[in-house]
């Protein structure tokens, strides 16, 4: 809920209005365990930033009342919510919302150690998350089911600026770690082939450029780099993966298909073993990692 909780309530202003900034607020805006403090955008417009947190095209709608209040806020549900202009990070933008605000920055633009840092050095937060991979090997990055021990967390804590990866890296990397974590699934190689929604970085129309890259991203299929290799071997590096990028015309929701060699000949009923029961016995990985046995593509 915005405002101030009793207990350990966290301190969180979002900036970025985006596929992730949006539903983001949706759920600080719920989660008692986050005091959502104000949310920024590169020249919000009070209007706008209404529209965008009420309703959005893919996940539907808030379900609370959004009321535009003066110039720089808004009620969501009888509440008061600052809105913040990032198009430039000013002296103590963030600071006079919380002295221990966290920002989770969710524009994809603060991917680098000097970028990010613009929200702690300049504009006062105590520090930032960033919901995208991070572009510079100095910023910490935490995936859960992977390298989120409690003294990975505590590092994290002491930590100014972490990254939690892409959301390929996200749906790859535990699975992977699962298996590696096992003797009796050594693990040779993985490749994955992901099936990507397509993305704000591709065009509504053809264009000129790259032949694949510059055509209309509603109508084709594209295939595209992909920073999940990068970040699943800096986060795995003992594992050998490679990975194949599809973006298609679909708004939302994204696959990966994961091919993996074992040293070790192993059954179907071993790989759902796994794949189930372990991970039932395992009360953090079964808040990471589900299974379903039905066909849902």
């Amino acid at each position: 809920m915005i405002g101030v909780h009793s207990g350990e309530a966290v301190d969180v202003g979002v900036n970025g209005l985006g596929r992730i900034g949006v539903p983001f607020t949706w759920q600080a805006i719920r989660d008692e365990e986050i005091a959502l403090k104000a949310v920024g955008n590169r020249s919000i417009q009070v209007a706008n930033a209404a529209e965008q947190i009420a309703f959005d095209s893919v996940h539907g709608r808030l379900g609370l009342p959004v009321e535009v209040v003066g110039d720089h806020s808004l009620y969501v549900d009888g509440e008061l919510l600052p809105l913040a202009d990032t198009l430039t990070i000013s002296p103590g933008l963030w600071r006079g919302f919380s002295e221990r605000l966290v920002v989770a920055d969710c524009t994809g633009h603060y991917t680098t150690a000097d970028r990010a840092h613009q929200h702690t050095d300049v504009g006062g937060a105590a520090a930032v998350v960033l919901s995208s991979p991070a572009n510079d090997e100095s910023i910490l990055t935490i995936v859960r089911g992977v390298n989120d021990s409690e003294d990975a967390i505590a590092r994290a804590l002491d930590e100014k600026v972490v990254a939690v990866s892409s959301c390929s890296t996200n749906c790859i990397a535990p699975i992977l770690k699962l298996f590696e974590a096992r003797s009796k699934f050594p693990l040779t190689q993985a490749h994955a082939v992901i099936v990507h929604a397509r993305t704000n970085s591709q065009p509504h129309l053809d264009g000129s450029g790259d032949t694949t890259a510059a055509r209309r991203s509603a109508d084709n299929t594209v295939e595209s780099s992909t920073g999940s290799s990068r970040e699943v071997i800096r986060l795995l590096p003992g594992v050998v993966f490679e990975a194949d990028c599809f973006r298609v015309p679909v708004a939302d929701g994204s696959v990966a298909r994961l091919s993996i060699e074992l040293a070790e000949r192993v059954t179907k009923q071993d790989i759902v073993a796994l794949l189930t029961s372990d991970v039932a016995s395992d009360e953090h990985l079964r808040e990471v990692i589900g299974t379903e046995q039905h066909d849902m593509f």
